[in-house]
């Protein structure tokens, strides 16, 4: 649905950037550092332009989107290329990034964890 394929990953500790901060999902949040491994897709070019991105790692020459979304149908979709290990899922921002994108993904109302 999202039209991306694996080309490879690597490993480290690196820089989340949102390049959407308006978005229901992002909005407020900051950027983040996160130890993880990050893994790089290519989109086919029929599907490129229909994804909307909000965040991308930043690891020096090597920046590229991490975190999508899209509307399919009437579904909703979220995808992200963090979460490798439990180590991943231990950050916080992760976490909070992960559970806005679910509400947003079921047309719930988001709002943060207390």
């Amino acid at each position: 649905m999202f039209g991306g394929q694996f080309i490879g990953h690597g490993g480290g500790t690196f820089p989340v950037e949102f390049t959407d901060t308006t978005h229901p999902i992002t909005k407020g949040m900051k950027g983040f550092e996160i130890t993880d491994e990050s893994y790089r897709d290519k989109f086919h070019p029929a599907t490129i332009d229909k994804l909307h991105h909000l965040g991308r790692i930043n690891r020096g020459n090597e920046k590229h989107s991490m975190i999508w979304i899209h509307e399919y149908g009437k579904g909703r979709l979220f995808s992200t290329g963090l979460g490798h290990d439990e180590k991943a899922w231990s950050n916080p921002a992760l976490q909070k990034l992960t559970l806005r994108a679910l509400r947003w993904v079921a047309r719930k109302p988001i709002k943060d964890p207390s």
